[in-house]
């Protein structure tokens, strides 16, 4: 016979497991507008769950010049294990930088993005060599994702992949 201490302590292990991280790919939107996704797999060296790709759009306000620069990246993973239902995603080189809040609730991802990238600027007249470069970057914002149904996570993921039409309006 179950006694209710049993059942209950079994109950809030189901509970606890439901708000932890699962592997695999969660897509959504920022606040923005903009497209971002994390794709959770599983580190070698550790076993632990940890972002191993990212995908995101961004729609960046650029200065000098107020205008606003829309762009798309793939990124590898940084590295860093995810703990209980909570995580953080950076990702830094000479292009741009990008850095997230991750937290977790059954198959649904939530959290703050932000990022910053340089940009080349256009002559005004729309033809010939740029001369100019501006800095492009969203403030944090926060952003939903959902886990998407059949993804299995992949280990590994290219470091930073280009992907996406870059345009300046």
């Amino acid at each position: 016979m179950i006694s209710r201490l049993t059942f209950g302590l079994a109950a809030m292990a189901v509970s606890h497991a439901a708000l932890a991280q699962q592997a695999g790919t969660y897509s959504g939107s920022a606040k923005d507008g903009s497209n971002i996704s994390f794709t959770i797999g599983t580190d070698t060296n550790t076993g632990a769950l940890q972002v191993t790709g990212v995908g995101i759009g961004l729609i960046d306000t650029c200065n000098p010049g107020g205008f606003t620069y829309n762009t798309g990246w793939g990124l590898g993973g940084d590295g860093t294990d995810l703990t209980g239902n909570t995580g953080t995603y950076t990702s830094s080189f000479g292009y741009l930088y990008v850095t997230a809040t991750l937290k977790f609730s059954g198959d649904v991802l939530t959290g703050t993005v932000e990022n910053a990238t340089p940009t080349l600027v256009e002559p005004t007249s729309g033809s010939g060599e740029p001369k100019k470069a501006a800095y492009c970057s969203s403030k944090k914002q926060t952003f939903r994702a959902t886990l998407q149904s059949g993804n299995a996570a992949r280990a590994t993921a290219p470091r930073a992949t280009f992907y996406g039409d870059a345009k300046v309006r």
